[in-house]
């Protein structure tokens, strides 16, 4: 028996062992499994946050690129809208010489052309205009010539001859000049700029 008895303690002492030895290796595996699920949630939290990275840089530049179109859209709408008013304008100017008060306005054109003028005065002025210019040189005080060689809605240009020095006084030129000078506050008005 004793024999029995020793093969039975030596199978308890190994069943002891190795209940031992499988419950070590379940800590083991189970610490193991916790270190490698916080390492993925790690890992997962940085991944995350990169993409999150990453995403927010293609969003915040599709912004910006969508608000430098919708700007350039903006701008281009407003030149548009702009040049239509001026085409408009000038579209108007041929129906000026109907106006009772065309007569005055260029005489006044012509007086602020020549005030300042020296010497042999050259006037150019459209051929619908040159009796109504050789009008006003009868009232006024300078001495000018008369030529009809401009196409224009209305007004004339005024040289010294010889010298290269053009006044010009046209409705054309003036609305080119209105269009130059007159743009800021023009687009204030018409965009609350």
């Amino acid at each position: 028996m004793a024999f029995n008895e020793l093969l039975h303690s030596m199978e308890q002492s190994a069943q002891e062992k190795r209940e031992d030895i499988l419950e070590n290796a379940r800590a083991s595996a189970e610490g193991i499994l916790a270190d490698a699920q916080k390492r993925a949630e790690v890992i997962r939290d940085e991944l995350v946050a990169t993409a999150e990275g990453k995403v927010n840089i293609k969003k915040n530049k599709s912004l910006y690129l969508l608000k430098e179109d919708i700007k350039a859209e903006l701008t281009r709408e407003k030149e548009r809208i702009y040049d239509q008013a001026f085409s408009q304008a000038e579209s108007m100017l041929g129906g000026c010489r109907n106006d009772p008060r065309y007569a005055e306005s260029f005489a006044r054109f012509l007086d602020r052309s020549t005030e300042n003028l020296n010497g042999r005065i050259v006037v150019h002025v459209d051929p619908v205009d040159e009796a109504l210019c050789k009008r006003c040189r009868e009232n006024s005080s300078l001495e000018f010539e008369v030529i009809p060689d401009r196409k224009c809605a209305g007004g004339l240009d005024a040289e010294i001859a010889d010298k290269g020095i053009i006044v010009r006084n046209t409705l054309e030129s003036r609305l080119d000049n209105a269009r130059m000078h007159m743009r800021k506050d023009l687009f204030g008005s018409l965009f609350g700029e």
